[in-house]
């Protein structure tokens, strides 16, 4: 299934002791509890999802806080390489933006 991301994977085999071949089930578990919401299309006709972090962080806390690690880890890594802009708005949250350099790496990984 396209569109999940690796943390999930990594969450799968660490905490719950999935096996590889139980990856496809460990998804269709997360869509049926409604943590992976279908999201949209590929290109290429793929479904894509997204996370609902409200219903993770109720339901299965520990992969919320293993996803919200990886994200935060990856954005500080492209924020230092200076491929993302943070701006904050009036509330002090922040919001990310590719610079030009960011702009060209994420389309030659095809994102």
């Amino acid at each position: 299934m396209s569109g999940v991301g690796c943390w999930v994977w990594q969450y799968a085999f660490a905490v719950d002791d999935f096996e590889e071949e139980d990856d496809d089930a460990f998804v269709e578990h997360l869509i049926a509890e409604g943590i992976l919401v279908e999201d949209g299309f590929t290109e290429k006709g793929e479904v894509t999802y997204t996370y609902n972090f409200e219903l993770m962080k109720v339901m299965m806390p520990e992969l919320y806080e293993e996803i919200m690690s990886g994200i935060t880890d990856n954005l500080m890594h492209l924020y230092e390489l200076g491929f993302v802009n943070v701006d904050y708005d009036e509330n002090l949250q922040a919001h990310f933006s590719a610079t030009e350099d960011g702009k060209e790496f994420f389309k030659e990984l095809g994102l």
